[in-house]
């Protein structure tokens, strides 16, 4: 297992095949330098442990859509996003209501692409280990496909009905070790 005080991170080498380059480092600022050095920062934090290390809250939402995805849509996913993880924390965790301002205590990133969601989500609220951050995801899927208070119009962004089956747009095989979170 790798020392706790060693970054994880990998590369697109072969991005038609997902193949990665991986690389170590000593400290936040090596990995930092690093990420200024080359000329597209496209990395991917390799996650090895589900147990002994802390981890921030994120999210990797991915679906493939029979319309056309547009920044609208992504803002709108966004913006209830934002007020129902609020709301779960409220609800579930008796939390007081936590406001998510982007770039503040909530960064997001996405890739424009015309018939699919990917949208990643990082939240500055740190867990135990990833097993927290599992077992937190799996409630909140539950609370938003089950919760009355959420829209029709917010399942729809959330989820796919197909089979007569819902599927979440968090992908939940981020949560797992040796996993890149990019």
């Amino acid at each position: 297992t790798p020392s706790p005080k060693v970054y994880l991170a990998a590369a697109d080498s072969q991005p038609d095949t997902a193949t990665k380059k991986y690389t170590a480092f000593t400290s936040g600022t090596a990995l930092a330098d690093y990420i200024r050095s080359i000329p597209t920062p496209h990395l991917y934090e390799l996650v090895y442990d589900t147990h002994d290390y802390p981890c921030y809250m994120y999210f990797d939402m991915d679906r493939q859509t029979p319309y056309t995805v547009t920044h609208e849509i992504y803002q709108q996913i966004i913006t209830r996003f934002q007020h129902i993880l609020s709301s779960f924390l409220c609800d579930i965790y008796h939390t007081p209501n936590i406001t998510f301002i982007l770039g503040h205590n909530m960064q997001v990133a996405y890739t424009q692409s015309p018939n699919k969601i990917s949208l990643h989500i990082k939240v500055n609220i740190i867990f135990p280990n990833l097993q927290y951050m599992q077992t937190f995801v799996k409630n909140l899927d539950k609370y938003m496909c089950s919760n009355k208070y959420i829209t029709p119009e917010d399942r729809s962004l959330f989820y796919s009905y197909e089979n007569d089956k819902y599927t979440p747009l968090i992908d939940h095989s981020v949560y797992s070790n040796f996993r890149s979170y990019r």
